[in-house]
C-alpha cells in the first residue's frame, strides 16, 4: 500500500511490506481504487490480516475519499478475516483506504483480492449473503 489512486480490474492488495515483509512503524497512508471499466464497483477481500490490535488499523470507505462512510466492519485490526468483501456502492464504484500504524510494533499486514464487478453482479452477491 501506498499514498495516492490506483485504476483496477483485478489483482492482489497487499500492505506496504508486501507479501514477504512486515509494514512499517508510524505510516499514515491512504490510497483510493477506482475501476477501470465505469459502472463496475471495486471489491476487496482479505485472505490474510495480522495488525496490530487496538493500535493499528486500516478503514474501508465507500467513496473517493475518507470523507466517504466506513463500510460495514471497517476498521480492520487484530488477526480476523473480515467476513464479507468490501464492495464500493457509490456512483465512481470507489473505495478509499486509509492505514495508520503506531510508532512501536508492526506485523506482517494484509493480503487481499481486489476484483470488480458490475452493479447487478453486486446486487447479486448481496442478495446471497443477505439469506
Amino acid at each position: 500500500m501506498n499514498n495516492g489512486t490506483d485504476t483496477v480490474t483485478t489483482g492482489k492488495f497487499y500492505d506496504s511490506g508486501g507479501n514477504d515483509s512486515n509494514y512499517a512503524n508510524s505510516e499514515n497512508l491512504t490510497l483510493t481504487f477506482y475501476p477501470k471499466v465505469n459502472g463496475e464497483m471495486v471489491s476487496i477481500e482479505f485472505s490474510m490480516v495480522d495488525i496490530e490490535s487496538g493500535y493499528d488499523s486500516l478503514m474501508v470507505h465507500d467513496g473517493t475519499d475518507t470523507n466517504a462512510p466506513q463500510l460495514q466492519g471497517s476498521p480492520v485490526s487484530g488477526s480476523s478475516i473480515p467476513s464479507s468483501a468490501f464492495t464500493a456502492s457509490n456512483a465512481l464504484g470507489a473505495l478509499t483506504l486509509k492505514f495508520v500504524s503506531d510508532n512501536i510494533q508492526n506485523q506482517k499486514g494484509w493480503e487481499a483480492d481486489i476484483n470488480c464487478a458490475g452493479p447487478s453482479e453486486v446486487d447479486q452477491e448481496q442478495q446471497i449473503c443477505k439469506t
